[in-house]
């Protein structure tokens, strides 16, 4: 019931806010993509490292 009173004036604003929450939205995702390729890479990276360490020992 309070959702059917509030939707209008809900719509409205999102209506009136549109591009400034698309906007927010967008930049929202691009950093959580950023972020989640910047953790794999320097996962990768981490990888890649800790083997290159490994065959200098003569651990592989």
């Amino acid at each position: 019931m309070l959702t059917q009173a509030l939707r209008p004036g809900l719509i409205a604003f999102v209506t009136a806010n549109d591009e400034i929450s698309i906007m927010a939205v967008v930049i929202f995702k691009a950093l959580s993509y950023l972020f989640v390729i910047n953790h794999f890479v320097s996962g990768v990276v981490n990888q890649k490292r800790q083997l290159r360490q490994w065959l200098e020992k003569g651990k592989l």
